[in-house]
């Protein structure tokens, strides 16, 4: 309901008229980086989970279980990662969680397939929305790819200039023979536990 809300008004009246409604949500001047102004002000786990289930009428709500999500988040952030891959983003919540466990300094990558299966892939309309979710000293970067294709990896590794990760998340291609995909491709840039 609220995805086609926002689309529609995306549609009738543009970008900046979607940006200036969140604003008028969150609190916020009517500039993108919305979200992250209004997530400063979070102070907790919880809190920023209730904030992405019902904040900006549920546009980007997560797709998991709310229980499930708050013990990831957790451990995610009590390793403090600076370097992140998400492999399927939908609405953009866990990008959004994400954000706000990792580092304060992390590169945050996201991979997700537009009209992909599971999820359906995000318009590009979102692509400003997603990077205001970078906090002041991260870097969000969304690459709208297959992540089973070979130049997805190349793009990806030109992204990370030799950088491990610390923490990857598979939510993308929902099949067994998917999910090993993207494991076998994306765990070997996984580097060390501290």
């Amino acid at each position: 309901m609220m995805m086609k809300m926002a689309i529609r008004l995306m549609r009738d009246k543009g970008l900046a008229h979607l940006a200036a409604e969140f604003s008028r949500f969150s609190g916020t001047s009517g500039q993108l980086p919305l979200l992250h102004v209004q997530s400063a002000r979070l102070k907790d786990i919880d809190e920023s989970v209730d904030f992405a289930i019902s904040g900006c009428r549920g546009l980007i709500a997560p797709l998991q279980n709310r229980d499930e999500i708050v013990r990831l988040l957790q451990l995610v952030r009590d390793a403090r990662p600076r370097c992140v891959l998400e492999i399927g983003t939908a609405h953009g919540g866990t990008l959004f969680l994400l954000s706000r466990v990792a580092a304060d300094d992390a590169l945050i990558i996201s991979i997700d397939l537009p009209g992909g299966e599971f999820g359906g892939g995000y318009p590009a309309w979102r692509k400003p929305l997603y990077r205001s979710f970078a906090l002041p000293k991260q870097e969000i970067i969304l690459m709208r790819a297959d992540s089973h294709a070979p130049e997805t990896l190349r793009e990806l590794k030109g992204y990370l200039k030799g950088r491990r990760l610390d923490f990857l998340w598979i939510d993308g291609d929902h099949t067994f023979k998917g999910v090993t995909a993207d494991y076998e491709t994306y765990s070997q840039l996984v580097g060390e536990a501290a």
